[in-house]
C-alpha cells in the first residue's frame, strides 16, 4: 500500500498546523506547545515522504547529521545497523532549514525535556484516519517513497541502496511496479525501432 497524490494531499492537509476545524481552537489562541506538537508532526511526514526513512530515524536524528550546507543528511539506521547518505529534496531542505532557524538542541524533533521525540505517532495516525486513509499506517510513508522511485524508472537495487535495506529479497516486494517499468520501456524501445524502419 503507498499513497497517491490525491492521499498525501489530503493527509498533509489534516496535518497542516494552522489548519482551522473542529476541536481546534483559532491558530493565534493555540498554546506554544500545541503550535509546536501540530507543526512537529507535519514535518515528521514530509520527511518521511521524501526520504523514505523509518519512523524512529527521522523523528530521533540530531542535528550533527544533517548538513544543510550540502543539503545531506547523514541517515544512522539502527535497526540494521548501516548508514546511509540522503540527499535531500527541496521540500525536506525547506522543512530543516526553517527547523534549523529556531533549533535550541541536540535534535531536530524534540520532547518536552529536550530529548528525542521518540515514538509519538497518535497525531498522525489520527490524521491519517481523517483523511480516509485508515488503511495506511505510518509505515505507508516508506512505502510511499519506495514506490514513486521505482514507478520513475529506478531500479530495486538502486532502492534499496536509499532504504539501506541489508537483503535485497526485502527491497523485492516492489519487483512488481518496477516490472511495469520495464515493460512499458521495451514498448517504447521497439517503437522507436519501428519508426526508424518507417
Amino acid at each position: 500500500r503507498y499513497l497517491s497524490d490525491d492521499e498525501e494531499t489530503r493527509l498533509l492537509a489534516q496535518l497542516d498546523p494552522r489548519r482551522e476545524g473542529s476541536g481546534l481552537m483559532p491558530y493565534d489562541e493555540r498554546s506554544d506547545e500545541m503550535k509546536r506538537n501540530m507543526q512537529d508532526c507535519y514535518d515528521l511526514v514530509i520527511l518521511l515522504l521524501d526520504t523514505g526513512a523509518r519512523y524512529s530515524e527521522i523523528a530521533n536524528i540530531e542535528w550533527s547529521r544533517i548538513d544543510l550546507d550540502d543539503r545531506v543528511i547523514h541517515l544512522w539506521r539502527p535497526k540494521v545497523q548501516n548508514e546511509g547518505i540522503l540527499y535531500m529534496t527541496d521540500r525536506a531542505f525547506a522543512v530543516l532549514a526553517r527547523r534549523a532557524k529556531a533549533a535550541k538542541g541536540r535534535y531536530v524533533f524534540e520532547n518536552r525535556s529536550g530529548g528525542p521525540r521518540g515514538y509519538v505517532s497518535q497525531s498522525i495516525r489520527k490524521a491519517l484516519r481523517k483523511a480516509g486513509l485508515s488503511d495506511c499506517r505510518i509505515h505507508t510513508l516508506r512505502h510511499t517513497h519506495a514506490s514513486r522511485l521505482i514507478q520513475n524508472g529506478m531500479s530495486v537495487y538502486e532502492v534499496r541502496e536509499v532504504l539501506g535495506h541489508t537483503d535485497i529479497k526485502t527491497t523485492m516486494r516492489y519487483a512488481h511496479l518496477e516490472s511495469r517499468q520495464v515493460t512499458s520501456k521495451a514498448r517504447d524501445v521497439i517503437n522507436r525501432l519501428n519508426q526508424r524502419k518507417n
